[in-house]
């Protein structure tokens, strides 16, 4: 995280845009998160307890509304659960064991830069080599079963070593000459001109 960042975690005063109450709701979600990212790159943080903290924070973020909408006593809360992240997901369920494991090199050496580069070819294929779902009639297949069937395909013949199984086919270049004639003997004699040219 860029020092830019963590200077708004840190710092920034949600009460110039929120009611008291709502901004020290949201000012309270983000200095826990920014302290589970101290934790996280922590090599003393206990494993258990950061894992209580974390569970604790999706608690806060998953907040819900309170009273009837469009009344006094309404107090809005903070996230839905369809607002929940894979990356939420990974940091509650399966960092604290990442921790547990492997704190001595520290989660610097973990990176989602191969899940980002995968998101990134499955966007790239849906809107290059599917139909995006417009197939019709019994032969239509979701955009992902797509996706999914040409990776599969890919992995198969990288895995299989297809590809140098079978030489790859040459491509025969070589010079075509047109030979218009009014008759048959200037083409014989045209064929025997090309024949001495090479």
């Amino acid at each position: 995280m860029g020092g830019d960042k963590e200077v708004v975690l840190k710092s920034f005063n949600f009460r110039v845009i929120f009611n008291e109450e709502r901004a020290l709701l949201i000012n309270r979600l983000w200095r826990d998160f920014y302290q589970l990212y101290k934790d996280m790159k922590s090599k003393e943080t206990d494993p258990t307890q950061f894992m209580n903290k974390a569970k604790q924070w999706l608690d806060l973020f998953l907040t819900p509304s309170q009273g009837e909408p469009n009344t006094i006593t309404f107090k809005m809360g903070l996230y839905r659960p369809r607002n929940v992240t894979p990356y939420m997901h990974v940091l509650i369920h399966h960092l604290p064991e990442f921790m547990e494991q492997h704190q001595r090199f520290g989660l610097s050496v973990f990176s989602c830069s191969p899940v980002e580069k995968k998101n990134h070819e499955h966007i790239s294929s849906f809107f290059q080599k599917t139909m995006k779902d417009g197939e019709k009639g019994a032969e239509r297949k979701s955009a992902i079963f797509e996706i999914l069937h040409y990776e599969n395909r890919s992995l198969y013949f990288t895995q299989k070593d297809t590809a140098n199984k079978y030489p790859k086919p040459q491509r025969i270049r070589d010079k075509v000459y047109i030979i218009i004639t009014n008759n048959g003997s200037n083409i014989k004699n045209a064929i025997n001109n090309m024949r001495k040219i090479k």
